[in-house]
């Protein structure tokens, strides 16, 4: 995690998950690692930490959140959606 962007640790509980389950949870993990698109957060990072899987994102600010949601692209402009 080189670049500066603020991020968020979301911590799952996996204390009471099989090891196979866990072991999927970090399949997963490096799934989104390799997801690059501006209409998804990016994914940094994933670690156990006692009983939580933790997944490191960019911060996405819930007024920018709010806005990119309730806008849609067609062709080159944006249309407001009525329904988020």
């Amino acid at each position: 995690m080189t670049d500066d962007c603020r991020k968020v640790v979301k911590k799952v509980f996996v204390g009471n998950l099989r090891p196979d389950e866990t072991v999927d949870a970090a399949q997963e993990a490096g799934l989104l690692r390799n997801l690059d698109h501006p209409g998804i957060v990016r994914f940094y990072d994933s670690f156990i930490d006692a009983e939580f899987f933790c997944i490191v994102t960019e911060f996405c600010d819930v007024s920018l959140l709010i806005l990119v949601l309730s806008f849609e692209k067609v062709g080159r402009y944006l249309i407001i959606v009525d329904t988020i």
